[in-house]
């Protein structure tokens, strides 16, 4: 099964919209329909607000290894972008250039995992096509 056919099996956004055709049969007037919309805002935001509350509980912990893995990756993540795109360049550059009887610095393996991960912290991906895909409204 491709992930295309998986997101089209499954659609999260279809409750809301059940939901949200229920409370139109119920509620008539503006200020009825402004209130419905005010209920489904806070529904589809309780996801997000549940896990906001388990992050900082996680990072209140007084272990390091469940508060700080957060950091320790941002930190792996950031010390080998500066590796791949500063670091290994220079060195690289000084061992050819001073030193040109020591074997060179080793080639660069792949950075897309590199970049896979770095983008998954700072929540850089491909949600905004799953919300365009599921008919999410882009003006919310």
């Amino acid at each position: 099964m491709s992930l295309l056919s998986l997101l089209k099996a499954v659609k999260p956004s279809a409750s809301l919209k059940q939901i949200g055709a229920i409370l139109d049969q119920l509620f008539t007037s503006e200020d009825e329909k402004l209130s419905k919309k005010i209920i489904l805002e806070r529904l589809s935001q309780e996801k997000y607000l549940a896990q906001t509350r388990i992050n900082e509980v996680e990072a209140a912990h007084a272990s390091l290894f469940v508060a700080g893995w957060r950091p320790f990756v941002g930190w792996i993540c950031a010390l080998a972008l500066a590796w791949h795109f500063i670091f290994y360049d220079m060195i690289n550059w000084i061992m050819t250039s001073f030193y040109p009887l020591y074997p060179s610095v080793p080639p660069l393996s792949s950075t897309e995992t590199l970049i896979t991960v770095l983008l998954s912290i700072l929540g850089i991906g491909g949600l905004r096509t799953f919300e365009k895909y599921t008919g999410v409204n882009a003006h919310h």
